[in-house]
């Protein structure tokens, strides 16, 4: 690794060389006293890092510099004689990835900076190679969509249009140049003529309006599928489109906009048509049952449906090539001769009634409908007949009933059924056709049952049955019902028995949609389900209180979180009250009267109650008015209690750590705190409230910044004093002591240089921390030249100070004990740390396979310090811990993220 070192002091070079050349790493180092030394340098011999002095003689350490496309090209550490907040934010901004103040403990330590100045760097330039590169993916994703064979729209979050690709302009004929940014739903005019929201809309909001305009609209994850008629294309003939829309989103996973990819289905759509009309005439041949369906070529049948069969009790070999006359009564014969003769001149034919015979002598009265069909490659005549027997003996009782009931059904928003003895159909309303969708009288002699969805079936039968026996009690049944579309909807039926009554005969059905009802019921119940779940789920207990009387209701979760069994006391405000802290209970009565007089949305309060055992516990009320009498006075309250005991313990803790770190704060910044202030005085009289707050913000994530390098320092200056007092030790208990302790305070200054030189300074990368920690461990020990391999298991895991402090000395404790102890006599092996985080919960497995741990020795109640140490840790963060004493060492901890 070549550095360059700019020092014109010769003391401080000393000072500088002295530490790479008593590194461990071997370094080649350049030195230069002045700008163009240094140039000089860099242009025959460029270095991996620069380490300059700020004040030089022929100019600034920044001006050493290079860029190219605006861009730094070396690292650059500066380094200044004392500290200057203004100094170093102008540093830091010029381009240098470090600066440090002058001391011997920063010279002795300038190899590890520049090592981590190295680190800093070329993970800088990695992110700046891979934001090229999604750069150039981005293009070519544009160059992708442009060419898709399938019209392609794209809009922002603002609902711009970001993509019109080329098959898109095709389909509607305006360029993209035309449509490109712009916004309000312009992109819907050429296909409706009208600014409205389309389908791609509906990513951001589901909107029923939109969904209305659609034939068909399907949501299938987040992908939105839907089927539409587009009046605007084709010159105004239209289109039928297929539109396919799915949300964008960012690196982050947040939504950014929406795609909808279109096909224009047209051809697809005519044909599914067509081919449906075919279905219907098959459909109508085959299954227009009670009728018979008759095929005859010159009065010889050539086809005959099993309803015939069935009907006239004649068998197949009976029927088939006999003619149509055999089964004709003898009154009959001329007319249906003389529309044979017809129809086979393509003559029309008016449908005509007729009696036919059955096998067993009986006549039944048929109406028949004819047309001429290709059969078999030839021409022939298809017959519909129909059995009007029953229906002609009904017609003077349905026409005297049919006076009498027709004010009142033709008027009925309910459907109103006759139903025969045998169950079939003889009347139905005309809301049947506009509920059900079924032609008027398409229904008519058939079995009701036929349309009852499979899982009803059974108990609509039994109901009917209790209808028919006259044992049925008046209940409606609730049952699900074929439309002509094939969907199911919800009704709900009450049937009266007047098979006795005359002009009636039957039984009335009376069938109400309930389709809404059920829909909403569904909903509801699912919303009652998720709240449950909602509140099982966060430990909350829910309860409910009637101010008027004041009792109220308590789920099992009250009683159980203060250590009573449900119901074990009555559920009123008297006994609430009656629990809460004598110190507090007139306050907070008072407190939550006045919220609920104030009618707030949400009334809130925190106090202590007490529990079966007689202790207390700190609790989380939060109630919402649900019911107000006819004066607007609130007379009902429903909400939850919320354990709040560890947050209230944790939140008197932080108070008094943090009223020691300000004290510290203020203690040590006080001079930079003055010049702070005169520096505010002097900025407003020239700045903006606006620049004011930003400079604010500025200087304080600076501050913070620099006081976490200050703490860094000052550890490091203790580690270094550490250092330097243990060569003059000689006694290896003492020497070993003071290098652990110089360890455990380097675990505790990483964390600081971690936050220091973060983005973020709330939160430490836990895989990079660990990886430092173990890394100089390995490094302290020698375990990498022992054949100690160091394996690290962990993914995106941040955790705050708070958490990172005790975590690191816990890590550093076992990662040492294991160098020092389990691989004695030249044995290899393996350290492996893997750690999981869900929630606040970090799970850490730590493992070694050397010689293990003796079973002898009780390691929670050892004299070692340091398992003293990870058994203590472990409990301040509420945390367990487990020894695994097969295969090596293995240590299973489970601890709880500081809040």
């Amino acid at each position: 690794m070549h550095i360059l070192i700019i020092e014109d002091d010769q003391d401080h070079r000393d000072l500088i060389l002295r530490a790479f050349r008593d590194d461990r790493e071997k370094f080649r180092i350049s030195i230069a006293g002045s700008i163009a030394q240094a140039r000089e340098i860099t242009g025959h011999d460029p270095p991996d890092l620069i380490i300059s002095d700020w004040n030089l003689p022929d100019g600034k350490g920044i001006d050493i510099l290079s860029r190219v496309n605006d861009a730094v090209t070396i690292p650059l550490i500066v380094m200044t004689g004392y500290g200057d907040e203004r100094l170093a934010v102008e540093i830091m901004k010029s381009g240098a990835v470090d600066y440090i103040v002058k001391s011997a403990t920063v010279f002795e330590d300038l190899p590890n900076i520049s090592r981590k100045a190295l680190r800093f760097w070329e993970n800088l330039q990695e992110r700046m190679r891979a934001e090229t590169a999604v750069r150039d993916s981005q293009k070519r994703l544009a160059d992708i969509l442009a060419f898709l064979p399938d019209p392609v729209l794209a809009i922002d979050k603002n609902g711009t249009v970001i993509a019109w690709n080329n098959a898109m302009e095709g389909l509607t004929g305006v360029a993209a140049a035309d449509m490109l940014g712009k916004g309000d739903h312009e992109y819907s005019l050429p296909f409706y003529g009208i600014q409205r929201p389309i389908l791609v809309d509906l990513i951001f909001k589901d909107d029923q309006d939109v969904r209305e305009d659609y034939v068909y609209v399907n949501r299938d994850g987040q992908k939105i599928i839907a089927e539409v008629f587009s009046p605007m294309l084709n010159g105004g003939r239209g289109a039928h489109l297929w539109g396919t829309a799915s949300p964008l989103v960012d690196a982050a996973g947040n939504l950014s906009g929406a795609i909808e990819v279109i096909r224009d289905i047209t051809d697809r759509k005519n044909a599914e048509l067509a081919l449906q009309e075919n279905e219907i005439k098959f459909r109508t041949l085959l299954e227009s049952v009670p009728d018979l369906i008759l095929v005859h070529r010159g009065g010889i049948i050539l086809y005959v449906n099993q309803v015939a069969q069935n009907i006239t009790g004649y068998t197949l070999h009976e029927i088939l090539n006999q003619p149509i006359s055999r089964f004709i009564a003898t009154e009959y014969q001329d007319p249906v001769s003389s529309a044979i003769r017809k129809r086979s001149l393509g003559e029309p034919v008016a449908p005509y009634e007729i009696e036919i015979l059955t096998k067993s002598g009986g006549r039944l009265t048929v109406m028949i409908r004819g047309c001429g069909i290709e059969f078999d490659g030839a021409p022939a005549s298809l017959n519909v007949l129909t059995d009007i027997t029953d229906r002609k003996r009904a017609d003077e009782a349905l026409r005297e009933s049919e006076i009498r009931f027709r004010a009142l059904i033709q008027n009925s928003s309910d459907i109103i059924r006759i139903l025969d003895k045998d169950g079939r159909i003889v009347y139905e309303s005309p809301s049947a056709e506009r509920i059900l969708g079924y032609p008027a009288g398409y229904l008519i002699g058939r079995n009701p049952m036929d349309d009852i969805h499979p899982d009803d079936l059974e108990h609509v039968n039994h109901d009917l049955r209790e209808v028919f026996d006259k044992t049925n009690p008046g209940i409606p049944t609730e049952f699900r019902i074929r439309k002509a579309d094939g969907d199911y909807i919800w009704v709900d039926a009450l049937a009266a028995n007047l098979l006795d009554e005359p002009g009636i005969n039957g039984i009335v059905v009376t069938t109400r949609p309930i389709q809404q009802r059920k829909e909403a019921e569904a909903a509801l119940q699912e919303s009652e389900e998720r709240l449950r779940l909602a509140l099982e789920g966060a430990g909350a207990a829910f309860w409910e209180w009637y101010l008027p009387t004041g009792k109220a209701v308590f789920s099992d979760r009250f009683y159980t979180m203060l250590g009573y069994t449900p119901g074990e006391f009555p559920a009123t405000f008297e006994r609430w009250a009656a629990l809460m802290h004598p110190d507090e209970r007139s306050h907070i009565l008072a407190d939550l009267d006045e919220q609920i007089k104030r009618k707030r949305p949400l009334c809130e309060i925190e106090f202590r109650m007490r529990t079966k055992e007689g202790g207390w516990m700190w609790v989380l009320g939060r109630g919402k008015i649900v019911e107000f009498d006819s004066q607007g006075v609130p007379v009902r309250l429903t909400g939850v209690n919320l354990d709040i005991t560890n947050r209230r313990l944790m939140e008197s803790e932080i108070r008094s750590l943090n009223a020691v770190l300000e004290q510290r704060i203020a203690d040590r910044t006080e001079a930079l705190s003055k010049a702070n202030q005169a520096l505010e005085e002097e900025n407003a009289q020239r700045l903006t409230v606006e620049d004011k707050l930003r400079s604010s913000l500025d200087e304080k994530t600076l501050l913070l910044k620099e006081i976490h390098h200050r703490v860094k320092n000052n550890l490091q200056i203790i580690a270094s004093l550490l250092n330097l007092q243990s060569r003059y030790i000689r006694d290896e208990p003492t020497l070993a002591a003071l290098r652990e302790s110089q360890n455990r305070v380097r675990a505790m200054a990483l964390v600081h240089e971690k936050l220091y030189r973060s983005e973020d300074l709330a939160h430490i990368d836990l895989n990079e921390y660990i990886t430092f920690l173990g890394t100089g461990l390995f490094q302290f020990y020698g375990a990498k030249g022992r054949g100690i391999r160091f394996r690290l298991d962990m993914h995106d895991v941040d955790v705050d100070i708070n958490t990172a402090i005790p975590l690191g000395l816990i890590i550093n404790e076992l990662i040492s004990n294991s160098l020092k102890y389990a691989f004695p006599g030249g044995r290899e092996g393996e350290v492996s740390i893997s750690i999981k985080k869900e929630e606040h919960i970090l799970t850490v497995n730590f493992h070694d396979d050397g010689i293990g741990i003796p079973d002898s020795l009780d390691w929670k109640n050892t004299h070692s310090l340091g398992l003293q140490l990870v058994n203590t840790l472990t409990d301040q963060m509420d945390g367990t811990i487990e020894l695994d004493r097969t295969a090596g060492t293995t240590f299973i901890l489970v601890l709880h993220e500081k809040q």
